[in-house]
């Protein structure tokens, strides 16, 4: 059984969002699964505070490169550990099967940043935010330092531009649409912060010579499988 309530992870802490709470619906059923803390943009200081005061103190950073991978490798295995708890959450918020899952490109960026003796904070999808709390729980289990990794549910419009505008970002990881790219990308020169982008791309794949057969077959393919939620789209064949 999936709870009903979910909290934010900030600072270590489960807390609710000051924007009351959103519905996490099942998209293949249409029903509502959950209810998920919603961040408001009053949110997002505390979390990047919490991260920054974890970053200037040294508590990842002086570690030995060793160190920090084995911890980033110890992760993956609790994750694992309790991927009998996380696959029904992420199949049920997702509507769909495992393939590729919404929550891989935060484990990469995470995975990184962890290694490299940086902190974090993930703004989930307010879409399907659920399975991204076992990154928090992983976090804990090992005893990394509290801050170290915040997780805060929020909209785009408003937690997500608060926080690619916050003076104390250093860097900002996004994937989504081009046009929600473009928003972050100024706001990222404005601080003058690098910025990696993963935009959806869905134009139409260019054929020179391929037989006709040939391009309806990888033309379906990519509208279809994983039900378009996939970083291989027809356009970069």
């Amino acid at each position: 059984m999936i709870k009903d309530d979910w909290q934010n992870c900030i600072d270590s802490e489960w807390v609710d969002g000051g924007a009351d709470q959103i519905d996490v619906i099942n998209p293949s059923s249409g029903k509502k699964l959950a209810k998920h803390a919603l961040a408001d943009d009053r949110d997002v200081d505390r979390p990047v505070r919490a991260a920054n005061r974890v970053q200037m103190s040294g508590a990842l950073s002086d570690l030995c490169p060793i160190e920090r991978g084995r911890m980033v490798q110890a992760r993956g295995r609790y994750l694992l550990a309790h991927i009998d708890d996380i696959a029904p959450v992420l199949t049920l918020e997702q509507g769909k099967p495992l393939w590729e899952s919404r929550i891989e490109g935060a484990a990469r960026s995470l995975s990184a940043a962890l290694a490299t003796g940086n902190t974090c904070v993930i703004k989930t999808p307010e879409l399907t935010p659920l399975a991204n709390a076992w990154f928090a729980r992983a976090a804990k289990s090992l005893g990394l330092p509290a801050g170290a990794v915040n997780i805060p549910c929020g909209l785009g419009h408003q937690t997500g531009a608060t926080l690619s505008n916050h003076p104390l970002v250093n860097q900002i990881v996004f994937t989504g649409s081009f046009q929600t790219g473009i928003t972050i990308s100024t706001a990222a020169a404005r601080n003058v912060v690098p910025c990696i982008l993963e935009l959806a791309a869905n134009q139409r794949p260019l054929f020179v010579t391929t037989p006709i057969w040939q391009r309806l077959k990888t033309t379906s393919a990519g509208e279809f499988i994983s039900t378009r939620v996939r970083s291989v789209p027809p356009c970069r064949v």
